[in-house]
């Protein structure tokens, strides 16, 4: 979900603070924690002292954050701004530095800059360049038009929300189309990925990024429908762990929908009174199948004196639902196959034919690719309860 997009449609000399964004979810607008902000030509701008910097609630720490930025001057510098506090003192922000070429990132801790990573990238100060960063948990992945150039860890500051801009000293360098969406989940392909196997002919840059999104998620719920799975079975690491509550037989073993191991938590009411009292995996159970990403069944340990009594919803177990934490190879090139495809059927309206003119052939679309048919042929389906 789009949470910020800003285009910088205003007056020149429009004063940020007063200046609205196309969307503003969190609806509290831009801070100007330091130097005048105001829009030049569509775009944004600051007055030139020291750490100018200016924020906006974006309301969300994990998420794909982006901005189209120029530097304006030889040896000029501009960054975005991500995770930082309303009062822009902590924060992390990744952009371009022109001496030399090359695209940083840093954290401020009390306006104290730390430099976390850099890539050289040669630069012209009057280009404009995108810078793209994508935040989950401890990862940070810092992009330049559309290609990953940083990739860093740091749980520092990982629930602020403001994102911003950021030029010190710096009155002429420029910032447009400033983006805060909610991670994509579920996704089995990226739009880089899509626009990869496209090669020299995607000429279109971040134009199309919602529209594949979009594609890319419909892609990958199709894959999971043809292979019987629940939504998100090849990235179960994705969502937030849930509890899912089963009825148990007497006995010493329960199947259970299929979840990922790691991180899982078994509980189970002992006494049908309501209270689920954790069990210790390894002390009192054991997951099946063992050597696998994830399990269907739990086990009694031997020696554990536990056993499952007959009742409604005495187990409770809380976990990623799925078989893989990330998808595997196939499945994203299966994804990447039909996006792709389907995008390519927009631009000529849908039709049922499209022809290649240099061979004087026509090509007739009437159900999944082929070779996303065989790759879903060999890839397990779900054929019973797990």
């Amino acid at each position: 979900m789009r949470q910020i997009y800003d285009t910088f449609t205003d007056p020149d000399a429009t004063i940020l603070n007063v200046h609205a964004p196309e969307t503003d979810r969190e609806g509290g607008g831009y801070t100007m924690v330091a130097g005048a902000w105001t829009i030049q030509g569509n775009r944004a701008a600051s007055t030139a002292i020291a750490n100018a910097r200016a924020v906006i609630d974006a309301g969300i720490s994990d998420g794909s954050f982006k901005a189209n930025i120029m530097t304006g001057t030889p040896g000029g510098a501009a960054y975005l701004v991500f995770r930082s506090n309303v009062a822009g003192t902590n924060f992390f922000m990744a952009g371009l530095f022109d001496a030399p070429g090359s695209i940083r990132l840093y954290r401020a801790d009390g306006m104290v800059l730390t430099l976390l990573g850099t890539f050289l990238y040669a630069q012209d100060e009057l280009t404009t360049y995108e810078i793209k960063v994508v935040t989950k948990g401890d990862l940070i992945l810092v992009h330049v038009n559309d290609v990953l150039v940083i990739s860093q860890t740091d749980l520092t500051y990982y629930t602020q929300t403001y994102t911003g801009l950021y030029a010190s000293n710096n009155a002429l360098a420029r910032f447009d189309e400033l983006t805060a969406d909610t991670l994509t989940t579920c996704h089995y392909c990226t739009t880089a990925d899509v626009k990869a196997h496209y090669g020299e002919q995607w000429t279109s840059g971040t134009k199309y990024d919602t529209l594949l999104e979009d594609l890319i998620g419909r892609a990958s719920r199709l894959i999971d429908r043809e292979q019987g799975w629940a939504p998100c079975h090849y990235a179960a690491g994705d969502p937030a762990a849930t509890a899912r509550v089963f009825d148990t037989v007497s006995g010493y073993e329960m199947e259970v929908d299929r979840c990922i191991q790691t991180g899982a938590a078994i509980a189970v009411d002992e006494t049908a009174t309501g209270v689920y009292v954790p069990w210790v995996l390894g002390t009192d159970y054991v997951l099946w199948p063992y050597n696998e990403e994830y399990f269907t069944r739990i086990i009694v340990k031997d020696g554990a004196g536990k056993v499952f009594t007959t009742g409604q919803q005495l187990l409770q177990v809380t976990g990623n639902w799925g078989g893989m934490t990330v998808p595997p190879a196939e499945i994203e090139q299966a994804t990447i196959i039909t996006a792709a495809r389907w995008f390519k059927r927009g631009m000529q309206a849908f039709q049922d034919t499209g022809a290649v003119v240099e061979v004087g052939q026509l090509r007739y679309t009437k159900a999944l690719d082929p070779d996303v048919k065989e790759i879903l042929r060999t890839s397990v389906k779900r054929t019973h309860f797990g």
